[in-house]
């Protein structure tokens, strides 16, 4: 016992800077406040109970979390559509064109002068139908409003155009036909009339990904804050309803 008193008479500098040390640290942690207390309480549609308030610092005034919903909407309900043009399909179509009619053998019916005819009939035709472009018939249910304007790749390029200008199936056949001429068919009309119906095929496809991309891109634009107050600033007056811009306002001082 004697022994263990001895030690703590040597080292009692020791054991006094220790107790010091933590009776502080208690005394820190137990008085340190805990965070920033908003010492207002208020509630939306209900009158404001104390006196006029002023901004007491410069801060952001954030958007509810409804605004920013609207928003995203907006965004996406605005967004263009993006499709691509695949102009490989064009030279694919006309060379396949141009073999079905070298199988084609001159008899009474075609000679050298009515395959030639057909050869630039065809070609016109195709340059017409691939000039506006050929809509791929899966992605004809994308767009609801026919007059809405969509964004059309052609490798680098993107332009505008007119949704309803794209031909469909529909007006591919219909343009065909006119051009051909007025029915009953003669041999050639009528092969010229079977080859283009076989070989012609879409040309113009939704590009669902980067159509996504692109929104997505839109979507990280958005400012989480719609304006901000000054120091000084008055923010609200007293018996003045806790509503509308005052809300967010005092919603955005509580949260900083």
């Amino acid at each position: 016992m004697s022994k263990t008193v001895n030690n703590l008479y040597k080292h009692n500098a020791t054991v006094y800077k220790v107790i010091l040390f933590l009776v502080t640290v208690s005394a820190i942690v137990y008085f340190f406040p805990k965070g920033g207390q908003f010492k207002y309480d208020f509630s939306q549609g209900k009158p404001w109970q104390y006196n006029n308030l002023i901004a007491p610092f410069d801060f952001a005034i954030e958007k509810t979390q409804e605004e920013l919903e609207e928003e995203i909407k907006r965004i996406e309900g605005n967004s263009k559509k993006y499709f691509r043009c695949d102009d490989e399909i064009v030279k694919v179509v006309n060379d396949d064109y141009k073999i079905r009619l070298s199988l084609i053998q001159s008899n009474d019916s075609i000679n050298n002068e009515d395959m030639e005819t057909m050869l630039l009939l065809g070609q016109s035709i195709i340059a017409s139908i691939y000039e506006k472009g050929f809509l791929e018939p899966a992605s004809s249910g994308i767009i609801v409003d026919n007059k809405e304007i969509i964004a059309l790749k052609r490798g680098n390029q993107v332009e505008d155009v007119l949704y309803k200008s794209l031909f469909t199936s529909q007006n591919v056949s219909e343009l065909i036909r006119s051009r051909l001429g007025p029915s009953p068919y003669n041999y050639s009309q009528s092969a010229n009339l079977t080859i283009l119906s076989e070989i012609i095929k879409p040309n113009i496809f939704y590009d669902n990904a980067f159509t996504k991309k692109v929104i997505e891109e839109n979507l990280k634009e958005i400012s989480p804050t719609k304006g901000k107050v000054s120091v000084g600033q008055l923010i609200i007056l007293k018996g003045d309803i806790v509503e509308g811009e005052k809300l967010a306002i005092l919603e955005s001082l509580k949260k900083d």
